[in-house]
């Protein structure tokens, strides 16, 4: 199927999301008005294979000759099928049904080709929600999140392989940030963390104190951005909060909390990933989900909506953006979307610093204002502090983002943007994992290349003890020519 020639029977910007990471647009998007009330009698799987037919059938009756893709979401509890809530009451009634106990969500999905022959299949997730609190349940209710929700809730997916844990935060529908945590960076001082930390040097050309924390780089005590920092002398240990984590060759910013908690240097409250975004985020609801868009969020070229293309390089010193038109109907149209895409990426990576993008050639002083206009309003959304330049006489537009830690990008990738060896080391073993999961009982072989075959031999972290947990001793690993798993069954 090709995005040359397809009709999306859909309203959901998430689905148009889905497409365009992997590469497909739709020509058009035409939602299917179709009555959605469940059979007397009907299961969830099966409400959800017919919902999808009905509204690939119902488009393509209208646009013959057209490919159509339609898709539908159910969530279901037992044999019960839980609305699409749209008023609080209701919402509340099926987040306390779900409160504390296992669901399954059924996706139907369904195309018709040109031919009008269609093929249609549902995927099955089986999840587990956390038990809500009146406090978590109430703030939820207020943000109003639930609206037009299967169950009422967004997933905030989160996945502890072995090797690391991955988040995916979602607004509404939308999948806004992508977060991660290596096993190889246990004890790393992470932001909003407390560690009691001692005073290595003044430096008063900086207007701070270089605190050692007793792990990684030492960390900067700015008295000229807290002025109610005490007055330090050198050895004196104080308990600090990281304010921003170590990244590249700087160390991490600190924040006076208090007097010691501790005789020497080293953390007083440590925060798992989990810990951290529920500080960012109050109120957030997590369950247990593949985050498999991990593996492709950190793509050099993305794809702009209507056409065209956006290509991101990380260097030392900033980011740097190129926009190209490519098949976009106008200049402007494909900077617009750029636009968009570009603050989205910035977000989704947690990119940060010097951003320049290179525009397509917008001679208008109109369009360049549009497009800053677009740039500083979605930036109102952003929880980073955005500042946006003018374009330049050049076409190029500079930003600078905060950032409070290490992009996605310097986490999975190397300085020249490919996969590092713990990166593609991990990857292989969530790919034994998947197998030993699909492959109960059968006796796994993991063939890995010479350097991730030497990686998993020295590791940084080790592996073989929890996988032999979650798998059993089925498994062994050997050198071959690339990245692959079998099992004898």
């Amino acid at each position: 199927m090709s995005g040359d020639g397809f009709i999306l029977a859909s309203a959901s910007p998430r689905r148009l999301q889905l497409l365009a990471q992997i590469g497909l647009e739709p020509n058009d998007v035409i939602p299917a008005d179709i009555n959605e009330d469940p059979i007397e009698g009907e299961l969830p799987k099966p409400h959800a294979l017919r919902l999808a037919q009905e509204k690939a059938a119902v488009i393509a009756s209208r646009h013959p000759g057209q490919v159509v893709l339609a898709a539908d979401t159910v969530v279901g509890v037992g044999r019960r099928i839980l609305p699409k809530t749209m008023d609080r009451e209701e919402a509340e009634a099926c987040l306390r049904l779900m409160s504390g106990r296992a669901h399954r969500v059924y996706t139907g999905v369904c195309v018709v080709d040109a031919e009008g022959m269609s093929r249609a299949k549902v995927s099955e997730t089986r999840l587990k929600m956390s038990r809500l609190s009146e406090d978590d349940l109430r703030d939820y209710l207020d943000s109003r999140e639930w609206h037009g929700k299967a169950g009422g809730y967004g997933i905030q997916g989160i996945e502890e392989g072995v090797g690391e844990t991955r988040a995916a935060v979602y607004e509404g529908r939308r999948l806004v940030e992508l977060h991660l945590d290596r096993w190889s960076d246990f004890n790393k001082p992470r932001i909003g963390e407390t560690w009691t930390a001692k005073a290595e040097s003044i430096d008063a050309s900086i207007g701070g104190v270089w605190m050692s924390l007793g792990k990684g780089p030492d960390g900067l005590l700015s008295f000229k951005a807290q002025k109610d920092l005490p007055k330090l002398t050198e050895g004196e240990r104080v308990d600090v909060v990281i304010a921003k984590e170590a990244m590249a060759e700087k160390g991490p910013v600190l924040r006076y909390v208090g007097p010691a908690s501790r005789d020497k240097p080293g953390v007083v409250q440590a925060l798992d990933l989990r810990e951290r975004l529920t500080s960012r985020f109050p109120g957030i609801v997590f369950e247990d989900a593949t985050v498999g868009i991990m593996d492709t969020a950190t793509e050099r070229h993305v794809a702009v909506h209507g056409g065209g293309q956006i290509t991101i390089d990380r260097t030392q010193a900033l980011i740097a953006i190129d926009v190209d038109k490519g098949g976009a109907k106008t200049v402007m149209d494909c900077s617009v979307a750029a636009a968009k895409l570009i603050l989205a990426q910035l977000r989704l990576r947690s990119l940060g610093g010097l951003v320049v993008i290179d525009f397509p050639n917008l001679r208008q002083p109109r369009q360049r204002s549009t497009v800053i206009r677009v740039i500083e309003d979605l930036a109102e959304a952003d929880p980073a502090s955005l500042r946006v330049a003018p374009f330049s006489r050049f076409g190029v537009v500079e930003m600078t983002r905060g950032q409070d830690g290490p992009s996605l990008d310097a986490q999975l990738n190397d300085r020249f943007g490919e996969p590092t060896l713990e990166t593609q080391a991990i990857r292989a073993l969530r790919a034994l994992e998947r197998e030993g999961k699909a492959s109960p009982g059968g006796q796994l072989t993991l063939t890995v290349t010479e350097p991730l075959w030497n990686w998993l031999e020295t590791p940084r972290f080790d592996w073989r003890t929890p996988m032999t947990e979650r798998l059993g001793a089925r498994f062994t690993v050997e050198k071959g020519a690339s990245v692959d798993v079998r099992s004898d069954r």
